[in-house]
C-alpha cells in the first residue's frame, strides 16, 4: 500500500511540474531534466508514469483543461433553462477567469498561447473534442438571443466577437509583466465590472441586430 501510494505522490510531482514547465517554456524546449528537477524526480518515473514526452504533453493538456472546466465551467453551473442573457454572462465571467486567474487555468491559457505560436499538432483532437463541447453552451445561448433566426454566420460572428473580447488585453503593462491575478491588480472586483460590460456590449449588438432583422 505504501508503495502504491508513493507511486501517486510521485506521478503527481511529475505532472505538476510538467505543467509548470510546458506552460512556461512550450513544449520543444521543456526538457525532462527541467521535469526531473522541479518533480524531484528521475527520467524512469516520468517513463514509468507518463511513457514518453509526447504522451505527457497530452496528459498536461487533458489536465489542465479538465482543472480549468471543474474551476470556471462556461455553464456557470447554471440550470439549462436559465434565461439566456444569465447564461451568456456566466459563459463570460468564466473565461474572463480563465484568462486573469493564478493556478492551471492561467498555465492553461498560457499554453494554448504557446501551442498557437510553434504548434505541435499533438493535441489537435484534444482541443477540437473539448472545443465542440464548450462551444455547444455558447451557440445555444447565442442562437437564443438572435431569437433562433440567425445564420450560422450570424452567430459565428458574435461567437468570435465575444471571444475576442474575453481575451483582450485588458490588464495593462503591469499585469503583463506580473502575469498572475493578484500581482496584476486586476482582481476579483474588475473581472465583475468587465464580465457586466461585454455581457452589456454584446447584448446590445445583438438587440440591434434582431432589430434589424424584424424591420426587414
Amino acid at each position: 500500500m505504501r508503495i502504491r501510494s508513493d507511486g501517486q505522490e510521485t506521478r503527481a510531482r511529475i505532472l505538476a511540474a510538467a505543467c509548470h514547465s510546458f506552460s512556461q517554456n512550450g513544449f520543444r524546449k521543456a526538457t525532462h531534466e527541467m521535469i526531473c528537477h522541479k518533480a524531484d524526480a528521475n527520467r524512469a518515473a516520468i517513463n514509468h508514469h507518463f511513457g514518453d514526452k509526447q504522451s505527457l504533453y497530452r496528459v498536461v493538456w487533458q489536465h489542465l483543461l479538465n482543472a480549468a472546466d471543474s474551476e470556471y465551467p462556461v455553464s456557470g453551473n447554471l440550470p439549462e433553462d436559465s434565461p439566456a442573457v444569465e447564461r451568456l454572462e456566466a459563459h463570460i465571467r468564466a473565461l474572463m477567469y480563465r484568462h486573469f486567474s493564478q493556478g492551471a487555468s492561467w498555465q492553461l491559457e498560457r499554453l494554448r498561447l504557446l501551442e498557437q505560436v510553434n504548434p505541435t499538432g499533438m493535441v489537435d483532437d484534444i482541443l477540437s473534442e473539448h472545443h465542440i463541447r464548450n462551444r455547444k453552451q455558447m451557440l445555444s445561448v447565442l442562437g437564443q438571443l438572435l431569437s433562433g433566426e440567425a445564420s450560422a454566420a450570424v452567430i459565428r460572428f458574435y461567437e468570435t466577437s465575444l471571444l475576442g473580447l474575453c481575451r483582450g488585453d485588458w490588464s495593462g503593462p503591469q499585469a503583463r509583466k506580473s502575469q498572475t491575478l493578484k500581482k496584476a491588480g486586476i482582481g476579483r472586483k474588475r473581472i465583475e465590472v468587465l464580465t457586466g460590460q461585454i455581457t452589456q456590449f454584446l447584448l446590445q449588438g445583438i438587440a440591434a441586430k434582431v432589430h434589424e432583422s424584424q424591420s426587414r
